[in-house]
């Protein structure tokens, strides 16, 4: 995160979270926050809930940053700015527009790119298990995919773990 003070930006979270302002989107793990100053355009993961619930969602979240950092520079999905707090999870903002919204010129090219994506993120022990959901596919403004939303990714486990390790199959 360039030239960005982690302090003003936690006060800036509880500001939004507040005020429900700069909100992208909602689910039913916490909402999705924008964020942009002259030096960063970054969207911020925060957990919903109450007790059990938020320390669930909290989990969650430190499970998906986990998934990030076997990404790290992983063309096909944002890159990682860090978990602050044990609870906001920073990540690049990428421009575009979900796959329910625009389908990409090339459709061949486009799936065959996602296709070799799916197949990196399987050699670095990622399987993203919600690829259906047409919301966690953006089409970029070069066409290209770009995989959002690794909530439910398996992280493949060595060893004997049949069932962990089926998810990993193409």
């Amino acid at each position: 995160m360039e030239h960005l003070d982690e302090t003003a930006l936690k006060q800036w979270i509880e500001d939004s979270i507040n005020s429900g302002a700069n909100v992208l989107a909602a689910g039913y793990q916490g909402q999705t926050l924008v964020y942009e100053d002259a030096n960063n355009h970054l969207v911020i993961k925060i957990p919903h809930g109450k007790g059990l619930v938020r320390w669930f969602h909290r989990h969650m979240l430190r499970h998906e940053y986990a998934v990030y950092k076997k990404l790290r520079d992983f063309d096909g999905a944002p890159s990682c700015h860090g978990l602050i707090d044990d609870q906001y999870l920073v990540l690049e903002y990428i421009d575009g527009r979900t796959i329910r919204t625009k389908r990409p010129l090339d459709e061949d090219e486009f799936h065959h790119k996602l296709f070799k994506y799916i197949q990196t993120m399987h050699a670095r022990s990622v399987a993203h298990m919600d690829l259906k959901r047409k919301d966690n596919l953006l089409v970029k403004a070069d066409e290209s995919p770009c995989i959002l939303d690794f909530g439910a990714a398996v992280i493949k486990k060595p060893g004997f773990h049949p069932f962990n390790q089926y998810h990993y199959q193409v």
